[in-house]
């Protein structure tokens, strides 16, 4: 049996946590997850695994707050920097941050609305479709590249982080790769281009500038496919599936982009519990550590698919709260002291994190993030850090 005061304070803990790792750049979700398993023996793995579960969750609502306001993105939300910088010096921080909260929120309800058709098609898709994944990845980035201006740029751009990327993930000895090297292309180089240009923060307007209904449904579409891709196909990872995203869902704005960004972040983490329950195998490395103590059958999923409707209402309140006040803060704040002092930080925590290979790490993708500003090359084709050794992975290169 499973107690109601229990697990509803599991699930309070849970939340709590996951909004520090939410917006404490580098705190992860998967770190936390093999300390409480680690160290937590003495408690029930039943609560032990809720308590994962809304952190992950809550995680996924509030992880848009740093990338989007500090230039500090996690894998996930690599691909939110930018339009949502965009916003923010336009003086649309609110409204940047608050499309990802709503994308998380529908797309959610969303996955849990058709989850039993979501089952079905992971237990019929996986083998039919695996085989053919390599080559759709071939197809985006052939198509990222045919669609910049400046094709030569880009093609070393991609081929330069894609190199990287090789590099980044063959290394042993390098603590959480993930974080320098996204840290360099998406976030310490638009600080640096910024810092540059002596870019200012002008005062941000809580208005709200509602998108067309046809481009919610467009985001929404775009984010339940995509991450239905990520559940499907385990090396697909969610800043993979934005770019599958950006591609097949075109002339979107800035606003539904976000918004489709948080669903594909939120719905990756709930449907990675999905994956667990049909094919037993984990998509991360949180539910890994939930996997290792509990057995995942249809009465837990039940309970941890209401966990996740609990979690949601919480996290929203938590984010948008938590928005208003490092909104506050940053307007009281000189930007160009701010973005150096972020930059000494995403050192310092690459260092902490990674060690010196990690900074060197940050070093070189700050590089190539930085040319890839000058030449005013779209983002996306950074992706190739996760692209190239992803197709790799597939033909077995690698």
């Amino acid at each position: 049996m499973i107690g109601f005061i229990p697990a509803i304070l599991s699930i309070l803990l849970g939340i709590l946590v996951g909004t520090f790792t939410g917006l404490i750049p580098g705190l992860h979700i998967n770190l936390i997850s093999i300390f409480a398993i680690t160290y937590f023996t003495s408690i029930n793995p039943i609560y032990l695994a809720i308590f994962i579960f809304a952190m992950s969750i809550t995680h996924t609502f509030l992880n848009a707050i740093p990338s989007i306001l500090l230039g500090a993105p996690e894998s996930d939300m690599a691909l939110a920097t930018l339009p949502g910088h965009r916003l923010l010096l336009k003086g649309y921080g609110y409204d940047a941050i608050r499309y990802t909260i709503l994308g998380s929120f529908l797309g959610l309800l969303l996955t849990i609305g058709v989850m039993p058709l979501l089952l079905i098609a992971i237990k019929h898709i996986y083998s039919f479709a695996l085989p053919f994944i390599g080559f759709i990845l071939i197809f985006i980035s052939v198509f990222i590249i045919l669609k910049s201006q400046r094709r030569l740029k880009a093609i070393f751009i991609f081929i330069a982080s894609g190199l990287l990327g090789f590099i980044t993930l063959s290394t042993p000895k390098i603590n959480q790769p993930l974080f320098p090297m996204l840290s360099g292309l998406f976030g310490c180089s638009l600080l640096t281009f910024s810092l540059f240009k002596k870019t200012r923060i002008p005062p941000q307007k809580k208005e709200y500038i509602p998108i067309k209904r046809v481009e919610l449904v467009k985001a929404l579409f775009g984010a339940f496919s995509s991450s239905t891709m990520i559940t499907v196909f385990p090396a697909i990872s969610p800043a993979i599936a934005a770019v599958i995203s950006t591609q097949l869902i075109r002339k979107i704005s800035q606003r539904a982009y976000l918004l489709m960004l948080g669903g594909i972040n939120t719905i990756a983490m709930f449907s990675s519990v999905l994956f667990l329950y049909c094919l037993g195998k984990a998509r991360n490395g949180a539910i890994l550590a939930l996997s290792k103590i509990v057995f995942l059958d249809s009465r837990f999923l039940a309970i941890l698919t209401i966990t996740a409707l609990i979690v949601s209402g919480f996290a929203v309140l938590i984010a948008i709260f938590s928005t208003n006040i490092a909104i506050k803060a940053i307007n009281k704040l000189n930007y160009s002291i701010l973005n150096l002092s972020l930059l000494i930080f995403l050192f310092i925590a690459s260092f902490c994190i990674s060690g010196p290979l990690g900074v060197l790490l940050l070093v070189i993708s700050t590089s190539i993030g930085l040319l890839a500003n000058i030449w005013q090359i779209q983002r996306t084709t950074a992706m190739g850090c996760l692209l190239l050794p992803t197709i790799a992975w597939y033909f077995s290169f690698f």
